[in-house]
């Protein structure tokens, strides 16, 4: 049996439907892998004082909020227009909102 893992999902419902569905910890923040893999090497910084860590997770940051910045948001921008856009402004980037986001009803 193949492992799932439905926590992490962005995904379109079909292809003729540019609306973004976002599930999991999608909803409290962004990015989440990202912040997790960044939270693990913050760990061990703490656990294993290094320097060498500490510049480690430096260069990790810069390159994940370079890579998110230039390509992946302006990326899902492109594909998934308006509805990226609302989500974009109500989930943030790094830093994990409390509350779960919640995808507006569509009109009826």
């Amino acid at each position: 049996m193949a492992f799932r893992c439905r926590w992490s999902r962005y995904t379109v419902a079909d292809g003729a439907d540019r609306t973004a569905h976002v599930s999991g910890a999608y909803r409290h923040v962004r990015n989440p892998m990202y912040v997790a893999v960044a939270s693990v090497i913050g760990g061990q910084a703490l656990l294993c004082p290094s320097v060498g860590i500490l510049l480690y997770l430096l260069l990790f940051a810069v390159a994940v909020t370079a890579f998110v910045r230039l390509y992946e948001e302006p990326t899902l921008q492109a594909a998934h227009g308006e509805s990226y856009q609302r989500y974009q402004q109500a989930v943030p980037r790094w830093v994990p909102r409390l509350r779960p986001w919640r995808e507006p009803s569509a009109p009826s």
